[in-house]
């Protein structure tokens, strides 16, 4: 997929969002409004996120290569954040709130990541943990991203994201959104440095679907 088409694809998204933004812009709570639109489907989600992320900002890809599974986000169009050992029922209860009264654009059968979707994790401890590689992330973390990308078999999809609506500074979010689909970058990931001088084969210890189940 080139650039162009890459740019055809989001300034559709944006056309669509506008208009659902302007039909909620009158609610009397914030809510989450999403457009989808299908991409080629030799785009390489990671790299258009590699190359698109801002330096302030959380980004998040995910690859199951054996089940044909890309997905990357970028951006934040809300945040969950929990502690201790309520962590689980609150998020749950935020996330249920936040999408409560969603308005979207979509096609039908959307594959699985496709749409609005949550990331995020829980660490194993209440109040988390004090190692340094982990001291950006709170105990449970849940994001939508502002724009994500799937590529599931044989399609690819983009869904753009925000919360419209409930009063003052709600155009804030589709600025927001506006200038983040008008940055993304459609270039191929950079070469390692040093160079690899082989083939790394990657072994897991377990089966993708024990670690769901």
């Amino acid at each position: 997929m080139t650039s162009t088409q890459l740019g055809r694809s989001t300034d559709d998204a944006l056309g669509r969002i506008e208009s659902l933004a302007t039909d909620v812009a009158g609610a009397d709570r914030r809510r989450l409004v999403s457009v989808t639109v299908e991409l080629a489907a030799d785009i390489d989600p990671s790299a258009v996120a590699f190359a698109s992320r801002l330096a302030d900002e959380r980004w998040f890809c995910w690859e199951q290569p054996e089940r044909g599974l890309a997905l990357a986000g970028l951006g934040v169009a809300h945040e969950i954040v929990s502690r201790g050992a309520g962590r689980f029922g609150d998020v749950e209860l935020e996330c249920a709130s936040a999408i409560r009264g969603h308005v979207a654009d979509e096609p039908d059968g959307l594959p699985r990541g496709a749409g609005p979707l949550w990331v995020g994790g829980f660490a194993f401890d209440p109040d988390g943990t004090r190692a340094s590689h982990w001291a950006s992330l709170p105990p449970a973390l849940m994001v939508m991203p502002e724009v994500t990308i799937v590529r599931s078999g044989d399609q690819a999809f983009l869904t753009a994201v925000l919360f419209a609506g409930g009063g003052a500074g709600s155009d804030r979010p589709l600025e927001r959104l506006r200038s983040r689909l008008a940055g993304l970058r459609n270039v191929g990931l950079p070469m390692s440095d040093p160079s690899p001088a082989g083939a790394a084969p990657i072994v897991r210890a377990r089966d993708p679907s024990a670690f769901e189940s």
